[in-house]
Order: C-alpha cells, then sequence, then structure tokens
C-alpha cells in the first residue's frame, strides 16, 4: 500500500470514531403535555462557539429561564 492510500484510510478511520461524538443525543425527562395544551421545547446545542452568550426567555406572565449552551426549557 502506499502513503497516499493508507494516509486516506486513517482519515476514514478517524472520521468513523469520532462521528457518535459529534451528534451529541441525550435523554431528558420531558414532561407530557396535557390533552387540551401544547408543549415547546427550547434547547440550545454545546458549542464552543457564542458559549458565552445567554438568552433570556420571556412569557406575558413573566421570565421562563435563560438558555445557555447545553440547557433546554
Amino acid at each position: 500500500m502506499n502513503i497516499r492510500k493508507t494516509n486516506l484510510l486513517m482519515v476514514a478511520l478517524i472520521i468513523m470514531l469520532m462521528s457518535p461524538l459529534g451528534s451529541s443525543t441525550f435523554a431528558a425527562d420531558i414532561p407530557q403535555a396535557k390533552p387540551d395544551k401544547g408543549l415547546v421545547i427550547f434547547y440550545r446545542s454545546s458549542n464552543f462557539k457564542g458559549g458565552a452568550i445567554r438568552f433570556n426567555l420571556n412569557h406575558s406572565d413573566g421570565p421562563m429561564g435563560q438558555l445557555s449552551g447545553g440547557t433546554f426549557l
């Protein structure tokens, strides 16, 4: 095998090994919506880029909470 094929194989192997890390999924205790109501979930993924920015979510009844990286409301 020449060097070019070996390098290509190594890159493909690294991508395959790291792909589960890039698509993070998590299980959360999400409450069930009542039959006559709806349920809205706000989720923000955890990224380094823009991680210091936080969003305040407000409703007409008052504040709902703060959404930062890797959190949900």
